[in-house]
């Protein structure tokens, strides 16, 4: 005994015919027959007699039905509760995300659209900004969480929680022949250099290490494409995050490790209230997901 059995046996005795409720389950006649028979097999019984061409149950199929009634009203008050409990429960609310142009162009798309998809009734909104920014933008409500690079000073209010420990690379062309797989940091003067803007993540992160006072920077970038394109066409090296070149991979460049290497860590900027946040922390799972894949194959 199924289900199907009693779904289809109770929508024969309401039609009063096999062939009516068929129509009506939208099935063949001969599919609805047989789960009957079947149903009368198994229970050892006969569901009903035909007088006139119409069905009249037995005794038997009188009370099998009774209990067929009762069982389907069952399972459809089950249905209703968890599908009430199911909106009950339904994940609400905004979040607003600050990211670099990097993530918000490579990490973030695919996040955000199946984050979407799962939470239709969040409304997710993605505000690009450079990492140093992100400690301001959230200390005065303009994103809720903030993703990027953490060798910033933060305020006590603001949590910071690392889900990749990236390392800085010296790229440079192709055409430009540079021996070895290491690059010596006191031959970083020796080079034109393609340097970020003063006060930028990358510049900020590897000063801090560095100490650096000697370098030869013909052009100061705002942002990483234009870095890129004039290392490709050797107009001087730069510095880049390795996180950065695994996901770009730009053709015609070649990266080497510093042999003084510098860290930072990639992760999460929120504040402590939000770490309560159902939405907050749906995300946050995503991300580190994200992160933790990238982190497999990132460049060391």
């Amino acid at each position: 005994m199924n289900l199907l059995q009693l779904k289809y046996l109770r929508e024969a005795v309401i039609c009063g015919s096999v062939t009516l409720a068929a129509r009506r389950l939208h099935i063949t006649q001969p599919a609805v027959s047989k789960q009957l028979g079947l149903l009368a097999e198994e229970l050892d019984c006969e569901l009903w007699n035909r007088r006139r061409g119409k069905l009249r149950l037995t005794e038997s199929g009188r009370v099998i039905f009774q209990r067929a009634e009762l069982i389907l009203e069952q399972l459809h008050l089950l249905e209703k509760e968890l599908a009430d409990l199911n909106a009950e429960n339904e994940i609400t609310g905004s979040l607003t995300v600050g990211c670099g142009p990097l993530l918000s162009r490579s990490l973030l798309p695919q996040l955000s659209v199946d984050f979407i998809r799962q939470y239709p009734k969040v409304h997710l909104s993605i505000y690009e900004s450079d990492s140093i920014q992100l400690p301001g933008l959230l200390a005065d409500g303009s994103i809720d969480i903030g993703l990027g690079a953490g060798n910033l000073k933060t305020d006590s209010k603001i949590k910071f929680t690392a889900l990749l420990k990236d390392s800085y690379l010296v790229i440079h062309s192709a055409e430009l022949v540079i021996p070895g797989s290491v690059f010596p940091t006191a031959r970083l003067g020796d080079y034109p250099f393609i340097n970020y803007m003063p006060g930028s993540t990358v510049l900020a992160s590897v000063d801090k290490r560095l100490k650096l006072k000697k370098l030869n920077s013909i052009l100061y970038a705002r942002n990483t494409e234009t870095v890129i394109e004039f290392v490709r066409r050797n107009a001087g090296i730069a510095f880049m995050p390795s996180y950065m070149f695994k996901l770009l991979r730009p053709e015609g460049i070649i990266a080497k490790c510093l042999d003084k290497p510098v860290y930072q860590n990639i992760g999460i900027y929120c504040l402590a209230e939000n770490n309560n946040n159902p939405v907050y922390e749906i995300f946050t799972a995503k991300v580190r997901d994200a992160f933790r894949k990238l982190s497999q194959d990132a460049v060391v």
